[in-house]
């Protein structure tokens, strides 16, 4: 398990020997480097099969090895051995381009097949691992991390304008796009080949939508049965072999009913826990009734103003793309508290796969009256009333003819949780405003029209976007720095492909969020926690947007890159930070432009080196570039 990395140079005669640096970058100092005709390949390891014309490189591991080691010897095919290298190039051997259906786990691949002259990248299904590619001057690259693509020289460090406008919009990068043109994350679920180190092209081996199908024909108690006999598998194959074992309680059910399944197994773990100190209060109060009942020793850490922007440009060098989520510091602060090796199990997951979230109730996504109503009656209905509603002036008839193919739910949903809404884009960036749309967005998911209930398609919303580009990001990233393993028993292929079989309501209620996780496991802990709702906190952090240890950061915004470079309007900066009350009303907003400007001084306005030195977000922010 490790970082990879290769590039694909245009002939024989432009070699340059950058692997060395790509991999450097990502922190393997003493990598295998494999060159080949005008091939690059890079790894903590290069495995290879007998005829030496096969190599793979690989990060991550790989799950339910018997099933594979099975179907293969019924293809007459004898697996000498169980390494996760070897199992897979006797898969490839085997099954050739196809074999990617057949592996379960997290994985990062990347395959060299000499013979046919051909290079093939995999990214397990959910995104766990990461895996960025890209293209410039007949040059191919490949890497695990965004900034080894980046310190070749060979991209430039450009901004992606329409990511960046996707970025104003949600908070994050979703699906393919990254904030540097010309680079792509593989989407989880897909293959690329790069055949005769010419043509490309990039296939799905997986699909969520197609499991969304046929629902389970089980009572309500037999599927919270099925369910834990699978979380329970997962935790097993996850801590196979594993020496240190701790567990991230994060006050949800999801973390907890992990932590049961590891102590079950009578692994002898520590629970660690983190948060803001007078804004996670209860989280970190259920946190240690869970941590009580289950028996862990518990490590807590209570995050306040004076440490909150500390570590930002470390925090965000690893990660390497901007996130807006206020939690990045608190999953950094995680990732220092265990020691170095450990493996940490964690809930990922849980709310996405069995709707645990609150942003999915009714309570939450009130739909508008136009938008409930247009919810229920046909397309053809709706073609005879928008008319209609034009002749009579209505200004919603616009809005509602551009979100005729779109389910009105879904698109109220994507409404609701954007980071700047529609209306409020254009008065922050004028330029970028133009470049997103949450239509089009949403039509780019060809297979939403497949799922009938709405609960299920905001879960599939979210398992494409956020869960990968939001959440798991920031914690594979932040934990393999510390040098810590990651585990997500939830995330398990046999787990997600049953949750997606579970009948979900067209509405969901706050009593309902999470409900078979909920039964699952009433009998092991107390009400009180078992039933606590998980809400959605829109204004999460807000009443530390003055405190002195975090505005002189935000006043930064006013003269900042972003204004300069003119993708923020100054007016729209200085107005939201002009009171301590509109500080509080968009603090989310400022500390969304504040990561994003302390990036852009990170990876476009200076050299990416292998040793970036140690800098503070003061002299970050205040120092000249370039």
């Amino acid at each position: 398990m490790g970082r990879i990395a290769g590039i694909v140079y245009p002939s024989l005669f432009q070699t340059e020997g950058s692997i060395r640096g790509m991999m450097e970058v990502q922190g393997e100092t003493d990598p295998a480097v494999h060159a080949w005709r005008q091939v690059e390949f890079g790894g903590r390891n290069i495995a290879a099969n007998r005829r030496k014309d096969v190599l793979l490189l690989f990060d991550g591991e790989i799950f339910h090895k018997d099933e594979l080691i099975q179907r293969m010897k019924g293809q007459g095919k004898t697996c000498n051995s169980r390494e996760n290298e070897d199992l897979i190039l006797d898969a490839y051997e085997l099954f050739g381009e196809k074999c990617f259906q057949y592996l379960d786990g997290d994985f990062a691949i990347a395959i060299l097949d000499k013979t046919k002259m051909k290079l093939l990248l995999a990214r397990d299904r959910v995104g766990k691992k990461p895996l960025y590619w890209g293209q410039e001057g007949g040059n191919f690259l490949f890497a695990s991390e965004l900034k080894a693509l980046l310190v070749t020289g060979i991209i430039s460090q450009s901004l992606s304008l329409e990511a960046l406008a996707t970025y104003l919009a949600f908070g994050f990068f979703p699906q393919d796009s990254t904030p540097i043109q010309k680079i792509n994350k593989l989407l989880p679920g897909y293959y690329l080949v790069f055949e005769e180190f010419k043509t490309l092209r990039i296939e799905s081996f997986w699909s969520l939508s197609s499991h969304f199908g046929s629902s389970l024909n089980l009572k309500p108690e037999e599927i919270a049965e099925n369910l834990g006999h699978l979380l329970n598998e997962s935790v097993k194959q996850r801590v196979e072999g594993k020496k240190e074992v701790g567990c991230y309680l994060s006050g949800g059910l999801g973390s907890a009913s992990v932590g049961w399944f590891l102590k079950r197994g009578e692994h002898s773990l520590k629970a660690f826990t983190a948060g803001f100190s007078g804004e996670n209060d209860a989280d970190l109060e259920t946190a240690a009734v869970f941590a009580k009942n289950l028996h862990m020793p518990q490590a807590t850490l209570k995050i306040d103003p004076s440490h909150f922007l500390v570590a930002l440009p470390q925090v965000l060098w690893q990660v390497e793309e901007p996130i807006a989520d206020p939690n990045l510091i608190t999953t950094w602060h995680l990732s220092k508290m265990p020691c170095s090796g450990m493996t940490l199990f964690s809930g990922m997951g849980s709310d996405e796969l069995l709707a645990g979230h609150n942003r999915y109730t009714l309570e939450e996504r009130g739909l508008g009256r136009f938008e409930s109503f247009f919810a229920g009656v046909s397309d053809k209905v709706k073609r005879v009333l928008i008319p209609l509603l034009y002749s009579l002036g209505s200004t919603k008839a616009y809005d509602l003819l551009r979100e005729i193919r779109v389910n009105p739910y879904l698109a109220q949903y994507v409404h609701q949780n954007l980071l700047f809404p529609r209306r409020n884009l254009p008065r922050l960036s004028p330029l970028l405003a133009p470049l997103f749309d949450p239509i089009v967005f949403l039509e780019k998911f060809h297979h939403l029209s497949k799922i009938q209930s709405a609960v299920s398609a905001f879960i599939y919303l979210d398992f494409k976007t956020r869960l990968p580009d939001y959440f798991i990001q920031q914690f594979e990233k932040l934990t393999f720095a510390s040098g810590l393993g990651w585990a997500t028993p939830f995330l398990d292929k046999q787990v997600i492909e049953f949750a997606t079989r579970i009948p979900e309501p067209e509405t969901l209620t706050e009593v309902d969020t999470g409900n078979y996780l909920r039964r699952l496991m009433r009998p092991h802990f107390a009400a009180e926690v078992i039933d606590r709702p998980k809400k959605s906190r829109r204004s999460f952090l807000s009443t530390w947007a003055s405190d002195p240890h975090i505005l002189p950061y935000l006043i930064y915004l006013q003269d900042s890159s972003l204004i300069e470079m003119g993708f923020v309007e100054k007016k729209w900066v200085e107005k939201a930070l002009s009171t301590p009350q509109t500080r509080s009303q968009n603090f989310r907003q400022l500390f969304a432009l504040l990561i994003l400007e302390a990036w852009i001084r990170l990876f476009i306005l200076q050299p990416i080196q292998s040793h970036p030195k140690e800098i503070s977000l003061h002299d970050l922010l205040t120092r000249k570039v370039r």
